[in-house]
């Protein structure tokens, strides 16, 4: 219940939603007070779990894990914000920017021991940068972009399905 009144104070409410899924404003709004809203929580679960001898993590894990929490939140912030670089205007003091960010965020993710399987996180690794580069940027671009290459990608998938030659595959689509 605590945990719940600090994101509230913060200005992020898991109930607005069916499930309690964090999206868009909340999570800009959890990236913008990363540091000061984890600090909070961290004090919190310090001092809820302070007496309790059955509890499977010790202080300087709770610590390490809100402090990389944080870290974490303030990267992607970082990131996504240059990756809403509009078209035509990716300068190469953005592209250093950007790979920097993109390989900070990369390793701060996997120090959280979160797997490299998902869509997202492959995404901003293997294609985020390539693209940016392709469009020269991409802010002017919305999801709707993605989802449209997806489905273009999904349709030239089933027309190639049955070709074993990869090379033909590839030029074909």
């Amino acid at each position: 219940m605590q945990i719940e009144i600090i994101l509230r104070k913060h200005g992020i409410d898991r109930a607005a939603h069916h499930g309690g899924e964090l999206t868009g404003p909340f999570l800009r709004k959890l990236s913008e007070n990363a540091e000061e809203l984890f600090g909070e929580l961290k004090q919190c679960l310090l001092e809820a779990i302070k007496d309790d001898n059955t509890r499977l993590a010790t202080d300087d894990e709770i610590i390490t894990m809100c402090d990389r929490c944080a870290e974490l939140y303030i990267l992607f912030d970082g990131l996504f914000s240059l990756s809403r670089t509009p078209s035509y205007k990716l300068t190469p003091e953005i592209e250093d920017k950007m790979k920097k960010y993109i390989k900070v965020c990369v390793k701060a993710w996997k120090c959280m021991g979160y797997t490299m399987g998902m869509p997202k996180i492959h995404a901003i690794e293997d294609h985020l940068f390539n693209q940016m580069i392709y469009w020269k940027g991409i802010g002017c671009f919305s999801e709707d972009f993605v989802e449209l290459a997806h489905q273009f990608g999904n349709i030239a998938e089933k027309r190639t399905r049955g070709m074993r030659d990869y090379t033909k595959k590839f030029v074909s689509q």
